[in-house]
Formats: structure tokens, sequence, C-alpha cells
């Protein structure tokens, strides 16, 4: 019966863990990274190919590790440090947010006038 269940997933439930695979993928991926390291630039490379590969797209990857190295350079930093940069900027990250039910509401409307 857990079989049909988990076939029978919804879009919502398949986006859902997908996310939180991206999200445990890129932790890690930070945590190893930055595991008793000074920030330099060969770890800012590292951090935004990781972002890459998690298909934020180039130019938010630059933006996102440029973000992680501000007044930080030449510093140690924790994995939490740089997890909380990129969470802060990947909202900021206009595709990374959901419609909010308003506008998705607003377009349903006009369109049945």
């Amino acid at each position: 019966m857990n079989d049909q269940s988990t076939e029978k997933q919804s879009w919502w439930q398949r986006l859902s863990g997908g996310l939180k695979r991206t999200s445990a993928s890129i932790g890690g991926a930070v945590t190893d990274l930055v595991a008793k390291r000074r920030l330099d630039q060969a770890m800012l490379d590292e951090i935004e190919e990781v972002l890459i590969r998690a298909d934020l797209g180039v130019e938010s990857a630059a933006r996102i590790a440029a973000a992680v190295g501000e007044g930080r350079y030449d510093k140690s930093i924790t994995a939490e440090e740089v997890k909380a940069v990129v969470a802060a900027e990947v909202e900021k990250v206009p595709s990374a947010r959901p419609p909010s039910t308003s506008s998705t509401s607003g377009v349903g409307a006009a369109a049945r006038r």
C-alpha cells in the first residue's frame, strides 16, 4: 500500500521533495567546502559551482557567492554563516519565489470576463 501512495504523490509533494533534496545537497556541499578553511577566492569559486549545479543560474550564483565573500574574505567562516547568506540571497531571486495567491487569482478573474 505504501508503494501506491508514493506513486500517487501530487505535483506539489514531488516538487517539495525535490526542493528538500536540493537543499540537503547544497547544505552538505557547503559544509564540506568550509570545513576548517579560510574564505578565499578558490572557496568562493567552489560555492558558485555548487549553486550553479543547483540550477540557480550563473548570474544568481555569482551574485550569491559575492555576497558570501563580502566582508568575510580571508577570514574563517562557518557552514551555518554561508548557509544563512545563501538562504537570504536565494529569497531575493524572483523566480525562486512561488506566485502569490492574489496575483494568481487576479489572472483567473480577468480571464473569466
